[in-house]
């Protein structure tokens, strides 16, 4: 009798740990529930480290709540002073907060020490982008243009950098630097959609229409699922009155988004345009219905 409660005992030992397992295990799941509920349990559990820290504090910098972000982000550095993400993500934080001065420092610092720190953090070209951003709302242009050219020159082939720069120069219109940076990068990269939708911008501003319709059309092949190139060849087609070859542009892109009501809106100004109107109304029709659709779906939720 002896061996069999001892078997019996152990049965119920062994039934206790499975459901003791149990229930950590969901206690576990429900840890990764989202980044932050991982990352306060972490912390609460004497788990701080930068990486929670960042987590954390890039949490509250997309919720808006910049106050709690800077807390997170100085505490990320006073762990590791270093740290380029912890130190541009706290100056982030603190032009939200109205801090320019301090944030500027840590910007200026960090785009110092950049190219000495790239081989062991490869995106500290990032200080860069964002000192040349408060350059660009200060209004100082030119200088927002040098940073982002040196910081180009240590970190070449980064598209954000070379994005921000083009755009700069098209706004000041320097349309010839501008087409010499981004067309070469294109070129370098022939599977970037992006790079190449630049490419068409700028031509079709030049108004080098047979240009822009070349580059927007093969631009459209590169994602099957974007509409930006053929809504702008549309709406060349439209100014060079050639209304039949816009419409047909347009359907191509509506085919592509058919739940974008704004797509329907493009396509119903071109057909009306055309004169073709009860074709407009229908486009329209389709616009109404969408955004009911959408609204009813937001009441339901």
């Amino acid at each position: 009798d002896l061996p069999q409660k001892w078997r019996q005992v152990s049965i119920g030992l062994a039934s206790v740990a499975v459901l003791a397992l149990g229930i950590r295990s969901a206690i576990r799941r429900s840890d990764w529930e989202s980044n932050e509920t991982f990352a306060r349990r972490t912390m609460a559990a004497g788990g701080t480290s930068i990486r929670v820290a960042l987590l954390l504090g890039q949490v509250y910098l997309n919720r808006g709540d910049y106050a709690e972000a800077e807390r997170l982000f100085r505490k990320a550095l006073q762990i590791c002073p270093d740290y380029p993400t912890a130190r541009n993500n706290l100056a982030t934080a603190l032009v939200h907060l109205g801090k320019e001065k301090e944030a500027e420092g840590l910007f200026a610092e960090a785009t110092k020490t950049a190219r000495d720190m790239r081989k062991d953090y490869p995106r500290t070209w990032i200080a860069a982008l964002n000192l040349a951003h408060m350059r660009e709302d200060q209004k100082n242009r030119a200088e927002a243009i040098q940073i982002l050219d040196r910081a180009r020159h240590d970190y070449p082939n980064t598209w954000e950098l070379v994005r921000a720069e083009t755009e700069l120069l098209r706004e000041d219109d320097k349309m010839g630097e501008a087409m010499g940076l981004i067309r070469p990068f294109a070129e370098n990269n022939w599977w970037h959609h992006d790079a190449w939708m630049a490419v068409g911008r700028l031509y079709a501003q030049e108004g080098e229409v047979d240009k822009a319709s070349a580059v927007l059309r093969r631009t459209s092949w590169l994602d099957v699922h974007e509409t930006d190139a053929l809504n702008l060849l549309a709406l060349i087609r439209m100014r060079q009155n050639r209304m039949d070859d816009a419409v047909q542009t347009q359907r191509r892109a509506v085919s592509r988004q058919p739940d974008e009501p704004q797509q329907y809106l493009l396509l119903s100004n071109l057909l009306d345009k055309a004169g073709r109107t009860a074709e407009a109304r229908s486009a329209l029709d389709q616009v109404a219905r969408l955004r009911s659709l959408a609204s009813a779906g937001q009441i339901a939720n």
